[in-house]
């Protein structure tokens, strides 16, 4: 069944979606919220840091929609020391401009972390990987020498992560942070992604309609690429401290 229109811009509008305020668990397509539920498979899995719309339920529901009423998928608050999530320079294949994690000396920023099977894991992969290397938006590596404290699981040192490799979305010569991600003492501008994505049909389309400008980037790739090629350009280069790349 195709999406309609009015389907097809509220998932670019509404990116990264509605994010909880505390961890759950996505238990066969449900959101289960209450404390105190044991997992008992956690050191077989992978924490992956879902820092933009992997931590919404409906983005996690939509990418395990043919096996959800068998998955479980703990997604856990985490308050990650300085860093915060900001624009990249890039449009997605739906119309939203994807979020990346950049440093941030002093600031607290307050996301989750997902724990994936290796199964699980396969499924992201998928969908945040390509499978031609050079075209690539996300990269699988892990963080090392965090100080992160991960509710019901403690400090932890290290986390995976999708980085971005398309550099930050300028604007004003700076970063500018996801207005509708938590952060405190927050050193960048923020901006609510709807805000940002007018601005942006601004510069690259300015003429035209906003609707009809986020249709045409989800439904033409050439358009989409050639797009997101003129936001590169100003693009500023995030670098992640004790980052690594990890073959997958």
């Amino acid at each position: 069944m195709t999406d309609s229109r009015e389907d097809r811009l509220t998932r670019a509008k509404g990116y990264p979606y509605d994010l909880p305020k505390a961890s759950y668990l996505l238990f066969e397509g449900k959101v289960v919220t209450e404390r105190g539920y044991a997992v008992n498979d956690m050191a077989k899995r992978t924490p992956v840091l879902a820092y933009g719309s992997n931590a919404a339920p409906e983005q996690l529901k939509r990418k395990f929609a043919k096996t959800l009423g068998k998955e479980l998928i703990p997604v856990f608050k985490v308050i990650l020391p300085g860093f915060d999530v900001v624009y990249s320079a890039r449009l997605s294949r739906y119309g939203a401009i994807p979020a990346m994690l950049a440093p941030s000396k002093g600031t607290v920023l307050e996301t989750f972390v997902t724990y994936l099977t290796k199964r699980q894991l396969r499924v992201m992969h998928r969908t945040e990987l390509s499978k031609t290397p050079s075209k690539n938006a996300y990269q699988f590596g892990e963080l090392r020498g965090l100080n992160a404290m991960i509710d019901r699981v403690g400090v932890a040192e290290r986390l995976y992560i999708y980085h971005s490799l398309d550099g930050g979305l300028a604007r004003d010569g700076g970063l500018v942070a996801y207005e509708e991600v938590t952060a405190q003492n927050r050193k960048f501008l923020s901006m609510p992604h709807p805000e940002m994505l007018a601005k942006v049909h601004g510069k690259l389309d300015g003429a035209g309609d906003l609707d009809d400008f986020i249709l045409r980037v989800a439904g033409d790739a050439q358009a989409r690429l050639a797009f997101s090629a003129t936001l590169r350009e100003t693009a500023i280069p995030i670098r992640l401290p004790r980052y690594k790349k990890v073959p997958v």
